[in-house]
């Protein structure tokens, strides 16, 4: 099995800055056929020894990777554990590939490092702990590939450095790997490793005193360090400790399911790039699609000054914070770091401004106590007919722009308004593992099923109107607008949809969509031309947190068996106007 490179440093071109990390999608195939499971992740840092191992005892082998790079590839025969292979490190500063200007692919994403270490083994190290570690089960550190214990014991000094400034909350699992007869016992390794840490801390700080104990507790909040002294015992050794570490970050919180395992490692990636002394947060980043409450601080005071009984206002607070504290599929991080990181700060700003003494301390403690679970949607029956509720029309889609349509106004629409009936969606993420990517899109119409819809569409059959679409291909491709099929399938109570493949090179990309007009002239349809990266961002596709859209009955049968509701709907559709 052989591993695929995933990131890449790279020097800048000319009249370019620099250094990047350059980051290939392809790899995250194995991580994207996971989905919700839950991702084990081993990182592994070395060089020969470490290839010969990795060979030997997991049959991985780096041919098709190059060295000087983070390489991924699935545990053998265990399809819920990946390894990281690390020789960043490795990287000599006289031959970093620079990278080349003008269009990028799709496939690569270029993070500039803002604010790099001055050689290329400092971005190499740097990077191994403040990202790889937060998003790893386990780190196998092998000894004489990195120069010995004395070179080993610097990077773990440097990386002590790293935590303490950039105040990491995460403790990283380590199993350093000796060579054959190596007989240094672990008290020793530990002992060397705790001189070299006071010596280190003194060093940062000359006006403390650092007492034995305290190196020693800096050393377990931040390290958990095992010893192999054997290869021959790696397999169980690494198994041994990689149970460790998934047990205790299943404590944490920070057993990630694989889609949060890739969402949070290329934002932590982001911000490496762009941070120079700040911690990645794991539970800030992901919110960032299911953003808190704008006016958070406004609705707890609304709920200071509405409470007569000031004993009632934590409960009160504490259960709507939950509410929103844990979206669908959202990590389940400790409840009291997710006050800490979310709510601490407008809450206590609002206890200032009641003067209610000590209850920013209250409504955490009910908060880290209430017995949260993921959101479940219930929907309560309609009043007419006691049947569920179903969303029988889109007021507004996503990807559909803001123009305005009356549907009474439907006959006389004009050209323009009739292109921007139609809307574009795409039938699934696009991965960009490599470039050109095939993907499908998806035209829509906003018209429900129904007469309307039909009386449009036998118009434009008629009419022989096409669509016209394109991307990065060189010729435009056409299409019926309305065939005999779709014609059938929207008299059966289907919606109307058409489903076209086309070629994109990069998120950058455009997608452009035409189609003929009453009067024979090509009008574009909604937002079109379309930008790839806007089209996933409208559309939600990027959020692993958004919400299940509601599945609706469009069976002719069930339809016909609530004539009441379609009354009300039919009366309803008459007064609304769509938002386009």
């Amino acid at each position: 099995m052989t591993l695929q490179t995933l990131l890449e440093l790279k020097a800048n071109a000319p009249g370019l800055p620099g250094p990047y990390l350059q980051e290939n999608l392809a790899p995250y195939r194995a991580i994207d056929v996971l989905g919700t499971k839950t991702l084990q992740v081993v990182t592994v840092i070395g060089g020969l020894q470490k290839r010969a191992t990795l060979l030997r005892y997991f049959g991985l082998s780096r041919q098709s990777a190059p060295g000087y790079s983070v390489a991924l590839c699935p545990w053998p025969g265990n399809s819920d554990k990946i390894f990281l292979d690390c020789e960043l490190h490795l990287q000599p500063d006289s031959a970093i590939n620079k990278i080349v200007g003008g269009f990028q692919p799709g496939h690569l994403h270029y993070h500039l490092l803002q604010h790099p270490p001055h050689k290329a083994l400092g971005v190499a190290y740097s990077f191994y702990y403040n990202v790889l570690s937060l998003f790893s089960d386990l780190i196998v550190l092998f000894v004489s590939d990195t120069g010995g214990l004395k070179r080993v014991i610097n990077i773990l000094c440097y990386w002590m450095q790293e935590g303490l400034e950039r105040r990491h909350q995460h403790r990283a699992y380590i199993s350093l790997v000796f060579g054959e007869g190596n007989e240094i016992r672990d008290e020793v390794v530990m002992g060397r490793l705790e001189i070299a840490m006071l010596y280190r801390l003194r060093t940062m700080n000359t006006q403390t005193d650092y007492t034995l104990a305290q190196i020693q507790q800096t050393r377990k909040r931040l390290f958990n360090i095992s010893i192999i002294r054997h290869t021959k015992n790696l397999v169980s050794a690494i198994d041994k400790a990689l149970l460790a570490g998934t047990i205790y970050r299943a404590e944490a919180g920070l057993n990630f399911s694989a889609i949060n395992w890739k969402l949070l490692f290329q934002e932590a990636t982001v911000h490496y790039g762009k941070q120079k002394y700040s911690h990645f947060n794991v539970i800030s980043a992901s919110r960032l699609h299911y953003p808190v409450p704008k006016h958070l601080s406004a609705c707890i005071m609304d709920v200071f000054r509405s409470c007569e009984e000031s004993h009632e206002i934590p409960y009160i607070i504490a259960s709507a914070l939950a509410m929103d504290a844990f979206p669908p599929r959202m990590q389940s991080f400790p409840p009291d770091q997710v006050f800490e990181t979310l709510y601490r700060e407008a809450v206590h700003q609002c206890e200032k401004n009641a003067k209610i003494p000590n209850v920013t301390l209250k409504i955490k403690l009910f908060f880290s106590t209430l017995e949260l679970e993921p959101w479940r949607f219930k929907h309560t029956p309609c009043r007419v007919c006691s049947s569920n509720n179903v969303t029988i029309i889109k007021l507004k889609p996503p990807t559909a722009g803001n123009r305005i349509l009356h549907l009474r106004l439907l006959q006389a629409v004009s050209n323009q308004l009739l292109c921007h009936l139609f809307y574009i969606e795409l039938k699934t993420m696009p991965m960009f593992y490599y470039s050109p990517e095939v993907i499908t899109i998806v035209i829509r119409c906003r018209l429900n099923p129904g007469h309307a819809l039909l009386d449009l569409l036998f118009r434009i059959h008629r009419l022989r109107i096409c669509f016209y679409y394109q991307c990065d291909e060189i010729t435009e491709m056409k299409a019926l607008v309305c065939t005999e099929d779709v014609i059938q399938k929207c008299r059966e109570m289907q919606p109307f949809e058409r489903k076209f493949k086309i070629k994109v090179l990069s998120p950058t990309a455009a997608i452009s969509i035409d189609m003929d007009g009453i009067d024979g002239e090509k009008y574009s349809i909604s937002n079109c031309p379309y930008r790839v990266d806007h089209l996933i961002e409208d559309q939600g596709l990027n959020n692993p947190y958004r919400r299940t859209a509601l599945q609706i009955d469009r069976n002719k049968d069930s339809l016909q068996s609530k004539p009441i509701l379609q009354l009300e709907v039919a009366k309803t559709i008459d007064t609304l106007e769509l938002l386009v």
